[in-house]
């Protein structure tokens, strides 16, 4: 099933914004030192950095709507989950985890990355262990204090994926095509968090010109990495993608995301959400993250063929 909404000049447009160059193809700080791995523990460590920034939005997103009194036991459920999970594997990436896939970093490049995350992220760490072991009733300024902290969170967590997926790229065995691959499909279920915690906020009053213009633009990257991934993109090298198994995946992720679509686009339009419409996007968002992290998972395993 062909999920096209937009020509290919915009689709590229729209992986170029996704940043798929910038983490595999533009120069950047790559340090060769480190540990002998083989292509499988590389693409381990290249899927679990690239699950951090997806963790900081799904514990904004769950805290949001938790707020809200949408399902609040279900949200804290998805929070303490989603914290749990970064916690271990930020550790994990530091030190290693046997159980996660992971080796203990010595590349100084990523072990500098880490330390950022350590002093950029740390604030909001301690927001969300607070809120994990709470009740779920969140308070509007304990939202607003989460919130304001995510932002450093995301993007400190980023680079360090970027700075991974080129540290244990091409050098440890995994192809570039495989690469950006794994890189589309893990932003996917990013954007899937991302997009919900902007509705979300949105619902609960912070509707401002901005926040909707976001959910707008986030809503055309969704929509041009998950054709990307399926049509392929030349100027990438990255070839359409054939493999039934994962092409079932991709197109999973197309029909939930099309059933989640109209109720974001309608608000990054104007529109006010109605209870309904929350009630559905605070469920459909973990649907299509379910799928997106599916496919994640299979580019991880499926070989390096890419």
């Amino acid at each position: 099933m062909k999920f096209a909404l937009f020509p290919a000049a915009s689709r590229l447009a729209g992986a170029l914004a996704l940043g798929a160059v910038t983490a595999f193809g533009a120069p950047g700080a790559v340090d060769a030192a480190g540990p002998e791995v083989d292509p499988a523990t590389a693409k381990r460590h290249v899927n679990l950095a690239a699950l951090q920034p997806m963790l900081a939005e799904q514990i904004a997103k769950a805290a949001c709507f938790a707020h809200l009194g949408v399902n609040p036991s279900a949200q804290m459920q998805y929070l303490r989950g989603a914290h749990g999970l970064f916690e271990q594997t930020h550790r994990g990436m530091r030190k290693g985890n046997s159980a996660l896939g992971l080796v203990a970093e010595t590349h100084p490049n990523l072990l500098q990355a880490l330390d950022a995350v350590d002093r950029d992220a740390g604030r909001w760490m301690a927001r969300s262990a607070a809120l994990s072991n709470g009740d779920g009733d969140i308070s509007a300024q304990a939202l607003e204090a989460l919130m304001r902290d995510t932002a450093s969170a995301t993007a400190v967590t980023e680079a360090l994926s970027q700075r991974t997926a080129r540290t244990y790229g091409a050098d440890k065995g995994v192809p570039l095509a495989l690469s950006v691959r794994i890189d589309l499909a893990s932003r996917q279920r990013l954007m899937s968090q991302r997009i919900a915690k902007d509705y979300c906020l949105i619902a609960a009053g912070a509707a401002t010109p901005e926040r909707r213009a976001a959910l707008s633009e986030a809503v055309t990257l969704f929509d041009n990495s998950l054709e990307a991934l399926i049509e392929g993109v030349d100027a990438f090298g990255l070839p359409a993608e054939t493999d039934a198994r994962r092409l079932a995946l991709l197109n999973s992720v197309g029909d939930a995301w099309r059933e989640m679509r109209p109720y974001v686009t309608a608000v990054a339009g104007g529109a006010t959400p109605d209870a309904a419409a929350i009630s559905a996007v605070a469920w459909v968002n973990n649907v299509v993250l379910t799928q997106a992290n599916a496919a994640v998972f299979a580019y991880e395993t499926g070989g390096v063929e890419g």
